[in-house]
């Protein structure tokens, strides 16, 4: 569970930088 919630944090911080850039 815990790796899952890691990983799923990774990718939202992965999608925030990316929509960072984007901007």
């Amino acid at each position: 569970m815990a790796e899952t919630e890691r990983e799923r944090d990774r990718l939202i911080l992965r999608d925030f930088v990316s929509l960072d850039l984007c901007k």
